[in-house]
Parts: structure tokens; C-alpha cells; sequence
């Protein structure tokens, strides 16, 4: 399968809508989950000026450890599985097409690598823009190839990245 990419570069509407619609799915999350203490986080490409995209959007639902399980079983109930070949104790993913963008939710536990993959990864790419281009590169690289062979060098990257600024030993 062939994977598009654009770069942020997007009328101000545009941008006005993507604002609009994670607020909503913020709002939404925290009304239905209110007794929980938990962070959400906007990752993935749009949130990364200058990132290439295919415009969807990650989210992710950083938990305490003692809220993980109840949290998974309300997104199980709100939105599709996704990946649970890759789940682990400590993260679930989920998606939800929409009209407006589809969307994968992370759910991690505070203080772990899993989590902090995400977030860390995140903000690695908007500060420092030679592993931003890097990053881009890849994906150009792998914009006519095979989407399992671009997960697979994907994985590479983030695996050399987050051992080169947190010491990971290995993707999670």
C-alpha cells in the first residue's frame, strides 16, 4: 500500500478545524472518563510543524498504572481495537475513522517507556530538525514501497533515537 505525504502547510480553516476537532475529542474523553486522572497528548505528525503527514491524527491517554485496564475497557466499548499484536501491560492502541480525520488513540501508564515513546518521540522531532528531516526522509524513502517494509524501518529509526536521547534498549 502506498502512503501519501504532505507537509504541515495547511489553510488557516483547515487549521481551525483540526484545533475545533481536539478540543471536542478532548472534552469528550474527559467527560466520559472524569473520575481518572490522565493527561492527553497530541502526537503524530500534525502536531510537529514541518513533519510529513498523511493527516491523521494520534492521540494519546496517559494513565496511572492502577487506571490502565479500566481505561482500555472504556475505549474498547467507544472505539475499534487496533494492533493488539503490539499491546503490552502498559499499552493498548485504538482507532476511530471520522469524517473530519481518522484517529488512533494510545492508551499508556505514566512513567513508562511505552508512554514516553510517544510523547518523547514527539517532542525529539519538533526539537531537534535534523532528526526531524531525517525522519521525513524516511518517509519519502518508502512512499512507493511496501507499508510493512516502511513499519519496519520506521521501527529502526525510533529505535535508534530513543536510544541515542533516553537510553532505551529496545522499542516497546
Amino acid at each position: 500500500m502506498t502512503k501519501q505525504y504532505v507537509t504541515l502547510l495547511y489553510p488557516m480553516n483547515y487549521m481551525k478545524k483540526l484545533i475545533f476537532f481536539l478540543r471536542k475529542k478532548r472534552k469528550k474523553i474527559l467527560s466520559l472518563l472524569e473520575d481518572i486522572d490522565l493527561k492527553i497528548e497530541h502526537l503524530g505528525g500534525l502536531a510537529i510543524p514541518g513533519c510529513l503527514t498523511k493527516r491523521d491524527i494520534d492521540i494519546q491517554i496517559r494513565v496511572d498504572k492502577k487506571d490502565f485496564q479500566k481505561v482500555c475497557e472504556y475505549m474498547e466499548s467507544y472505539v475499534e481495537i487496533k494492533r493488539k499484536d503490539i499491546w503490552t501491560l502498559d499499552k493498548a492502541i485504538f482507532k476511530k475513522d471520522t469524517k473530519e480525520f481518522p484517529v488512533d488513540y494510545i492508551v499508556t501508564v505514566n512513567g513508562s517507556e511505552s508512554g514516553m515513546y510517544y510523547f518523547g518521540g514527539r517532542d525529539i522531532l519538533i526539537n531537534n530538525l535534523d532528526v526531524l528531516e531525517e525522519y521525513n526522509q524516511l518517509k519519502r524513502n518508502f512512499e512507493s514501497k511496501r507499508y510493512k517494509e516502511y513499519r519496519t524501518a520506521k521501527t529502526e529509526f525510533w529505535h535508534k533515537i530513543l536510544k541515542k536521547y533516553f537510553g532505551f534498549s529496545k522499542i516497546i
